[in-house]
């Protein structure tokens, strides 16, 4: 056991005893270069900005969460997108946790807060078509909107499919105040 887990991107897991586990979680953003007035720069810029909101959320009575649902075709970006936004909260001291299971995730996530209840946290949900369809939505929306959510968090998933998520996902603001298309970049940028 930690009183502070290490700045870093993890997986969060149970044991058969139901102990929670935060597997380290690799980040690939060596290779990847920030352009200014990209999608990715304007993205990264208004996380930033709504860190240092909150105590703007507080006074208003709102826990202080985001999310964004980043979609489009395979290839375009996605995931790099989330990698850079992750990299930029870790290098700020901050943790991110990537769910593979949403009842681990939610439990471990809880466990989580209990003993850091005010570290800012990205929560990452890759390919959130899939993992519904797997294993339903009902404790994903618990910890978007619902009994598990959580403050200080920005919630990020992507889809290659927004068509095949129900309106109860993306329909919400709370849930994603954002939907954003990733597409390939165009050739001024490409240049």
């Amino acid at each position: 056991t930690t009183r502070q887990l290490p700045p870093g991107a993890y997986t969060l897991s149970l044991d058969n005893c139901s102990e929670s586990h935060f597997k380290p979680h690799s980040l690939h953003t060596d290779d990847l270069i920030e352009f200014p007035e990209s999608v990715s720069s304007n993205i990264l810029a208004e996380v930033e900005r709504f860190w240092s909101m909150g105590d703007r959320f507080a006074r208003l009575g709102f826990a202080h969460r985001r999310g964004y649902l980043f979609y489009g075709k395979q290839g375009c970006g996605k995931s790099s997108l989330i990698h850079q936004i992750i990299a930029r909260i870790v290098d700020a001291g901050h943790v991110a946790f990537f769910c593979a299971y949403p009842v681990w995730f939610r439990i471990a996530l809880a466990r989580f807060r209990e003993v850091e209840p005010e570290r800012p946290i990205v929560c990452i949900f890759e390919d959130i078509d899939a993992t519904i369809k797997q294993y339903g939505d009902s404790e994903l929306l618990q910890l978007l909107d619902g009994n598990s959510q959580v403050d200080k968090v920005v919630n990020l998933a992507s889809t290659n499919y927004p068509e095949r998520l129900d309106r109860r996902i993306i329909a919400r603001p709370r849930r994603f105040d954002r939907l954003i298309k990733i597409e390939s970049p165009d050739a001024t940028l490409r240049e």
